[in-house]
């Protein structure tokens, strides 16, 4: 699935337009209970499709603090990404929670001027009832209640 996913980033930066044109760099965000590591596989994929590990790059955070706090965090890694590798964007490749952190960046704070690509693994866009089971835990696992979660997705 990894390999397919690189490939799917890939997609349309093939040939001398490709060659002209940078490759945006890709940012991977975990998901609730996750943390970076989890990517390595992936990254590792990517580097196997044809990236180089300097456009490879993983957003961490602590899934304990809400949603909004974490995609205002992800704003600025991706605006530290994009200052330290002269990218005009960056794609996001998201699991789970990353997917609400992603949209609510995206639709929220202005990501759409900062974002090519988004690829999104069972993205909780629109929430999970899987939340009910984990609402005392943290208010970003709150925010994945389906009623919650349409507000940023």
């Amino acid at each position: 699935m990894t390999a397919a996913l690189a490939g799917s980033v890939l997609a349309g930066q093939t040939g001398t337009a490709a060659a002209a044109t940078p490759r945006a760099p890709v940012v991977f965000v975990h998901g609730y209970l996750g943390s970076g590591v989890i990517w390595e596989p992936a990254k590792s994929a990517f580097e196997k499709a044809g990236y180089d590990k300097s456009e490879l790059f993983t957003y961490s955070y602590d899934f304990n603090v809400s949603n909004r706090t974490t995609a205002q965090g992800l704003a600025d890694f991706v605006d530290k990404v994009k200052r330290d590798t002269g990218a005009k964007k960056v794609d996001i490749v998201n699991h789970s929670m990353g997917g609400m952190v992603t949209m609510w960046y995206i639709k929220q704070l202005g990501g759409t001027a900062n974002v090519g690509r988004v690829a999104s693994l069972a993205g909780a866009h629109h929430g999970t009832k899987v939340s009910a089971l984990c609402t005392v835990m943290s208010p970003s696992c709150k925010e994945m209640t389906p009623a919650r979660s349409s507000s940023a997705a």
